[in-house]
């Protein structure tokens, strides 16, 4: 069982016990109240029988009986007892010698009188009945003190202990009281509540102090109840005859009652005398001083006088009240926090008793001096006069108590009345010091000399909320011993510090003493017990106040003082430091700043401006600010001056520095009033214009590519659908052609294949724009691929009356790109070079230029056409943005080139001024790699000849499967087609197949998901699958036909290469 289940499981059974014991307790309640509610009405004998010399005769009678109010006296002779002969009913009871428990009893007085008394029929008297009140009262006492405490301690065994106890003399009250007037039942109760309530105080008794907290839970403390157990066993064995409890067991019974309230009274005397700490012995004293309260007044005029004489001074009842005081002893000794006021109290009763009987003597003196007299006031002068001596005992109550407190003091508490002037003492020294160790070490030397102490620390409160050591004395001087009073301080009951007893587990430590002044904890003092190990009486306690009072006083002033005295010189450090990083700050900036008068005489310069001057700071002062900065005599047009406070302008460049310059001039104010002082910022803004116009171009070019993103995904989606049907058109096209047609028929076919693939060529130009698609690069000469280009418009132009001047450098480099789309670049650049010439209205030239420049080839197209206004430059790379009117361009162009360019890794750039035509400037890098140049994929690759050949096709479009199985069939091979997924694995499960076709995209299972399926179901089809596609391949299909080397067929395709692509799979490796 972990230590954690077994701790819930004791947690468990006390809980179960301490219901318990509460159960019982409410239980004893119930009784005790029936008792006394049934006793409330029944009167009882009073009287008791005793046999000797004479036979049986009255021994005693109580006043508060029947029998007392029948007249019934001691001595007279029983003639009937319980409605039986005397002698009869007495015979059994001869052995016991006694009989108390009468409900019927008629005597025989010496004078011969006959008397008799019946409970059942005479009333009950009403000294019976204040006897029964008298008793509730003190039961209530017990009850009530225990349910009281219990609700201020519900978890404190002693608590709970002492309402069973309590509970239990309640019930042995009222059980006697009902037992004596034969209520049935209650002689048991009685006895055993008698029995057993002594050692349930013994019980509280022996777990109260804190030194034996461990006996509480501790099942042997049982043992106690061993001896009650016995008598409570044996009363109805040996203890009860004939309805009368015997003398034998009374005798029994006593000893058991002896022996518990002996054993209440040794572990008492144990607790005051060998108690740990100073608390126990309080706790005992209180329950002391409420024994006495309770049993003196009680023995004194009550038990004594009864003995001796008789009669009682008191009523017995009343006497029966000053028991109360006992279990109001023992409550308060467990819940009060207040212990230690208790000797205050008494000390302050004792002063006011004795300062009342001298002022009541005083008056009673003044009276019976004017009655003495012989005069005879009337009512006014009786008013006159008590209202004078009352006035007169006002007057005289301050000198009288300060006369009587000092004699008391003097004659009972020489202690206090020196420790006031210690306290004094404290005082004045503190006074004369502002220096907080001096104040510490008086502070603790004070108690510890006039107390005796083992030790005494004072710990001082620092203002960031912990304390510091301030002076250790004695036992309390080693580090060891601070740092734990130190940790103590943390840990601290503040409920329970002094004046009440330190509750901490160092028994060293007597007291935990806060310090407080003006409700603020300023310090915490720790003192030790005494040398002599005595105990701490009231006016040890009145000097520990009061020194703890003066020192709190002292200790806040010589606080405040020190930390007024840190904040001045933190104030001072503050603007010192205030200084010092202002000038650094100053001088830190980056920006040029002086502070210049009204007339531009500078006051102050920031290093970074005199080193920008070539200057020292010092060299600066006095002089003119335009003439430092420009130059000049006066200041620059750009300054207004210091009117307006505000920045001068967007821009200024100080002559002397060469840089360009922001310049700010505000108003230099002193609490919020102009200081006549001006502050002169000059920040160079070169590089923030340089950033801001690279800056505007990134944007543009981002704002340009997110445009061609999306025109690229437009113009792959668009080209998926027109590249499927037009695969059919320009297939069925060159099959029609391929056959015997008449000649007529051929050149309309032909339009119609030529139209084909013109729609296929734009297709293909709309994929290049989006980067769709991968360049076929090549090794070419770009002034004969410009040359080729100029031959394709050179009727045009000639026309048009447009030369072409050319300047090319001698031994160019060859570069590697794209011949068809870097034609498609130059084709594009003449045209609209042309177009810009022909809107002149006259003859134009065009200029090209090609030249090596470092690793770059740069090649320039120029006209001398009208120009591009500014506004229009930004926008010309922006798709389907033309500046052509409608249906003459479709704004692609530019668009396209430059995508054309970039993919080529080169530039193209624009310069334009109206009136002077347009420049374009492409650069092209020379190191491109060799592996980014791909074979021409119209390699030719000899037909394989051999028949049945099974082909299979997998397309969704009908047209397509119909156009390959025409296109495939010759040459005896066996096609088959399918329009999806399922139907193709269902073929190749039930067919061999040499070859696949396959379409990227379809319907349902996508082509790449049904290759894995194919190969993982027919690994030898590995290398036999060609791969159909209609739109532009994203990076994912790429990496798809890369990672499996598949051959792809893009739509539209003419037949020789689907021939071709279907001989080189089928072709033996060359390998």
């Amino acid at each position: 069982m972990s230590i954690l289940a077994h701790n819930n499981l004791i947690g468990k059974r006390r809980k179960i016990v301490n219901n318990a014991i509460i159960g019982v307790s409410f239980f004893f309640l119930v009784v005790s109240l029936i008792f006394f509610a049934l006793c409330a009405t029944k009167p009882y004998m009073g009287a008791v029988l005793s046999f000797g010399e004479h036979g049986w005769l009255i021994e005693s009678v109580d006043r508060h009986g029947t029998a007392f109010s029948a007249g019934i006296q001691v001595g007279d002779k029983p003639l009937e007892v319980n409605a039986q002969s005397a002698d009869t009913f007495l015979q059994r009871f001869e052995k016991s010698g006694s009989i108390r428990l009468i409900e019927q009893l008629k005597v025989l007085q010496p004078n011969g009188q006959i008397l008799s008394s019946e409970i059942n029929v005479d009333p009950q008297s009403r000294k019976s009945f204040f006897e029964i009140i008298s008793w509730f009262v003190l039961s209530a006492a017990f009850f009530l003190t225990g349910f009281y405490i219990l609700s201020k301690k519900p978890d404190n065994t002693a608590a709970l202990i002492l309402l069973l106890s309590g509970t239990t003399l309640s019930v042995a009250l009222s059980s006697t009281l009902a037992a004596e007037r034969l209520i049935p039942i209650s002689s048991y109760p009685a006895v055993l509540a008698a029995l057993i309530g002594p050692w349930l105080l013994l019980h509280f008794f022996l777990i109260l102090p804190d030194e034996r907290a461990w006996l509480r839970n501790d099942p042997r403390i049982l043992i106690i109840y061993v001896i009650p157990a016995i008598a409570i066993v044996m009363y109805p064995i040996i203890g009860y005859a004939n309805g009368q409890p015997l003398p034998e067991f009374r005798m029994f019974r006593l000893l058991s009652y002896g022996m518990g309230f002996l054993g209440v009274v040794g572990v008492a005397i144990y607790n005051y005398v060998r108690a740990q700490l100073p608390q126990t012995r309080q706790q005992m004293k209180i329950v002391l001083i409420g024994c006495v309260f309770g049993l003196v007044p009680f023995v004194a005029l009550n038990a004594i006088p009864a003995a001796v004489t008789g009669a009682v001074v008191l009523p017995s009842d009343v006497g029966l009240a000053f028991l109360s005081f006992i279990p109001l002893s023992l409550g308060y000794a467990v819940v009060a926090k207040q212990l230690l006021e208790i000797e205050v109290v008494i000390r302050r009763s004792f002063i006011y008793a004795v300062i009342t009987i001298i002022l009541a003597m005083l008056i009673w003196a003044a009276f019976a001096l004017v009655f003495s007299s012989g005069i005879a006031p009337g009512f006014f002068e009786r008013f006159i006069l008590a209202l004078g001596l009352s006035a007169l005992a006002v007057f005289l109550l301050g000198p009288i108590k300060n006369l009587v407190e000092t004699m008391i003091d003097k004659l009972f508490y020489k202690d206090r009345f020196d420790y006031r002037k210690t306290i004094q003492n404290l005082s004045t020294s503190l006074s004369a010091t502002s220096d907080k160790e001096v104040a510490s070490s008086l502070i603790i030397d004070a108690p510890m000399s006039a107390l005796n102490l083992a030790g005494a620390s004072l710990f001082i409160a620092t203002d960031t909320g912990s304390f510091e050591v301030g002076a250790a004395r004695g036992i309390f001087a080693t580090e060891s011993r601070q740092r734990d009073l130190l940790s103590l301080i943390v840990r601290r009951n503040v409920g329970k510090e002094f004046p009440n007893l330190a509750d901490t587990p160092n028994p060293d430590i007597a007291f935990v003493i806060p310090l407080v002044a003006a409700d603020k904890e300023v310090g915490v003092l720790f003192i030790s017990g005494k040398t002599s190990r005595q105990e701490f009486n009231g006016s040890d306690f009145y000097l520990i106040q009061g020194l703890a009072s003066v020192a709190a006083v002292s200790l806040r002033g010589i606080l405040i003082a020190e930390r007024d005295i840190s904040e001045r010189r933190r104030h001072e450090q503050a603007i010192l430091n205030a200084k010092q990083e202002w000038e650094s700050t100053f001088d830190s900036i980056p920006d040029l700043i002086c502070i210049l008068d009204a007339d531009h005489n500078i006051i102050r310069v920031n290093r970074a401006m005199a080193d920008k001057l070539g200057l020292s700071p010092a060299q600066t002062i006095g002089k003119k600010c335009y003439e430092l900065m420009h130059n000049t005599d006066a200041p620059p047009e750009s300054c207004p001056g210091f009117s307006s406070g505000k920045a001068c302008g967007p821009s200024s460049e100080i002559a002397r520095c060469g840089c360009v310059y922001q310049i700010n001039i505000s108003t230099l104010n002193n609490d919020g009033k102009s200081s006549g002082r001006y502050v002169h910022i000059a920040r160079d803004v070169t590089a923030v214009k340089n950033a801001e116009a690279e800056q505007q171009r990134l944007k543009e070019k981002a704002e340009l590519s997110s445009r061609l993103a999306a025109v690229g995904e437009m113009a792959a989606g668009i080209a998926h659908e027109i590249n499927n049907p037009l695969t059919g058109v320009l297939g069925y096209a060159e099959l029609m052609l391929s056959e015997d047609i008449p000649d007529e028929l051929k050149e309309e076919v032909k339009v119609i294949a030529d139209g084909s693939k013109r729609v296929a060529e734009i297709v293909k130009r709309m994929l290049t724009f989006a980067r769709q698609t991968k360049p076929f690069k090549t090794s070419l000469s770009v002034t004969e691929l410009i040359d080729n280009t100029l031959e394709l418009r050179n009727y045009v132009l000639r026309t048009a009356g447009i030369d072409v001047v050319k300047n090319y450098q001698d031994d160019l480099p060859w570069i590697v790109a794209d011949p068809g789309q870097l034609q498609q670049v130059f084709l594009n650049l003449i045209v609209n070079a042309e177009h810009a010439i022909k809107k002149t209205g006259h003859t134009g030239v065009i200029t090209i230029s090609a030249k090596k420049i470092s690793d770059h080839l740069r090649i320039v197209f120029s006209d001398n056409g009208p120009g591009i206004e500014p506004e229009v430059l930004p926008k010309l790379f922006q798709p389907f943005f033309t500046t052509k009117s409608p249906g003459e361009g479709t704004g692609l162009g530019l668009s396209i080139s430059r995508s054309i360019i970039l993919e080529h890794g080169g530039s193209i750039d624009i310069a334009s001024e109206l009136g002077r035509g347009a420049t374009f400037t492409i650069e092209l890098p020379l190191n491109s790699e060799s592996e980014n140049v791909l074979l021409d994929p119209v390699t030719t690759v000899s037909r394989r000849t051999n028949s049945n050949i099974r082909v299979l096709v997998i397309d969704d479009e009908i047209s397509i499967q119909r156009l390959l199985r025409q296109s495939l069939s010759d040459q005896n091979r066996i096609i088959d087609v399918a329009g999806n997924a399922q139907q193709a694995l269902e073929l190749i499960r039930s067919s061999p197949y040499d070859i696949i076709l396959m379409d990227l995209r379809m319907p349902g299972t996508s082509g790449m998901a049904l290759y894995r399926e194919i190969i993982s179901q027919k690994p030898e089809f590995e290398g036999r699958v060609i791969v159909i596609t209609g739109d532009a391949l994203g990076e994912d299909v790429q990496a798809f036909i890369s990672k499996h080397r598949l051959e792809v067929l893009t739509k539209p395709f003419d037949q020789s290469a689907v021939q071709t692509m279907v001989d080189r799979v089928l072709s033996p490796n060359p390998d």
